[in-house]
């Protein structure tokens, strides 16, 4: 099953690792971790604006099964539009890592 790992990226200067240990603790259960951080690697934060970030990461949302909110997702503007996206299409929604089964 690919999970998106959605969460406050926006002033979270901890949010790196908080993606980073989700993606881990999502591989080990048998899926594919699907982390939007990654996308800073490909898009540089200098020249790509929010609403650029936002365009692909529902893009990637689109294609997953499910998504897993972080705590603290309900004080990210662009969290919570992917939870209203992904509640729209039916998604599976974790709110704990302990909710998602292993393979």
């Amino acid at each position: 099953m690919k999970i998106y790992i959605s969460g406050a990226i926006t002033n979270d200067p901890e949010h790196r690792e908080k993606f980073e240990r989700a993606a881990d603790a999502i591989k080990a259960l048998g899926h594919e971790a699907v982390n939007p951080v990654d996308l800073q690697k490909v898009l540089d934060p200098a020249t790509t604006s929010w609403e650029q970030y936002m365009q692909v990461c529902i893009a990637l949302l689109k294609v997953c099964d499910a998504i897993y909110l972080l705590d603290g997702w309900q004080n990210s503007k662009g969290a919570t539009r992917e939870f209203w996206l992904a509640w729209s299409h039916n998604m599976v929604i974790y709110k704990h890592l302990g909710e998602v089964a292993e393979l």
